[in-house]
């Protein structure tokens, strides 16, 4: 809730830095952005992005090489953090929380092919997964950086140069360990529970294994794209 807040104050509010350098600006994003909406599906997750998309025949593409490996870190976390509170799948069906939830949500518009219920492991560790993958990983895919270009060549006007430089370096200026996926689930509540100790230790070492290897295989790149690391995802928990 507080992201979807920043992200109404910040991108797409009347005279932001957005609304003046984009060319759909805010209020066109926005109608934009609602229309998408039917064509979004929440069953579409990162494999089935790849296959919908013909990216499996592209093993080097960025987002198909890092992506796969974020995947399988985010969805190894999330199987050991519904296992360490549902025992059996039993479990899972009898919680009338979770399954209340699972039936709200396909009644919410925009949200397309949520499960009315959660039948076992398998579904929930899918969703949730996808759920992460999307918010942590994929949305900062989508901001790739690209070649080195020169601003003028686009015939930025000078009064919103500017903001739209210091858009840019929002998305590459340093972010405090603390507050980077690296040290994801250090804080409460997660840190209090101790039957996650052995899970965020893996997934903490394991985000900390993809920082090196992305520093590694970008080091080789003629136009290396670090936006990626885990160390530059940001992290509010």
């Amino acid at each position: 809730m507080a992201m979807e807040y920043l992200g109404g104050v910040i991108l797409l509010s009347v005279d932001s830095p957005y609304d003046q350098s984009m060319a759909f600006g805010a209020s066109g994003s926005v109608r934009y952005i609602s229309a998408e909406f039917p064509n979004t599906s929440i069953a579409v997750d990162f494999p089935a992005d790849i296959a919908d998309n013909g990216l499996e025949y592209l093993p080097n593409h960025r987002y198909v090489k890092y992506g796969t490996t974020y995947y399988s870190i985010i969805k190894t976390f999330v199987t050991s953090y519904v296992k360490a509170y549902y025992d059996s799948e039993d479990a899972i069906q009898n919680d009338s929380e979770l399954q209340t939830w699972a039936a709200r949500a396909t009644v919410v518009w925009g949200v397309n092919d949520f499960p009315s219920a959660f039948n076992g492991y398998d579904d929930l560790i899918k969703l949730v997964t996808n759920l992460v993958f999307q918010n942590a990983v994929k949305h900062h895919f989508m901001n790739g950086r690209g070649v080195e270009v020169d601003p003028f060549d686009y015939v930025i006007s000078s009064d919103v140069f500017l903001a739209l430089s210091g858009m840019a370096a929002r998305f590459f200026r340093p972010i405090p360990t603390a507050n980077s996926v690296l040290s994801a689930y250090s804080a409460a509540p997660f840190s209090d529970e101790a039957v996650l100790a052995d899970a965020i230790a893996q997934f903490q070492q394991s985000m900390a294994n993809m920082e090196d290897t992305v520093d590694t295989t970008e080091a080789g790149e003629t136009y290396p794209d670090t936006l990626v690391k885990p160390s530059l995802l940001p992290w509010y928990i």
